[in-house]
């Protein structure tokens, strides 16, 4: 997976995720490649990666609990029309998909998202 210069973060006390979003002209459609990196001893290692449709807000739209990950997305077609969907999906520690929720604000865009436990908050 190669990331560009604009990729966003989100970093855990053992893990750190980067994700670059990719952008569909023709279809408008979005998907992004997530990569984690485990820390340990002062080295980074490259632990897995995945891809998933649509595209993460910022580093509140992807939690990691009980190494699971939790990943917020936006399915909007941008510029396309404003159809669309979000979808929470979970990943386990190898990011292999556990399962995922779509339909979230279905043709809405969501803002913000705030993980608290095992609930996701959004707006």
């Amino acid at each position: 997976m190669i990331m560009s210069a604009g990729n966003a973060r989100y970093v855990t006390k053992d893990s750190i995720y980067l994700w670059n979003t990719d952008w569909d002209y023709n279809t408008g459609r979005t998907s992004t490649d997530i990569a984690k990196f485990t820390y340990e001893d002062g080295y980074f290692n490259a632990a897995a990666s995945c891809r998933v449709d649509g595209s993460i807000m910022d580093e509140f739209a992807i939690h990691e609990e009980n190494n699971n990950l939790f990943v917020l997305t936006s399915g909007l077609n941008f510029g396309i029309s404003d159809s669309g969907s979000n979808t929470l999906t979970v990943f386990d520690s190898a990011l292999n998909k556990i399962s995922s929720l779509s339909g979230i604000a279905e043709n809405e865009q969501v803002y913000a998202a705030r993980y608290i436990d095992n609930i996701i908050y959004t707006t």
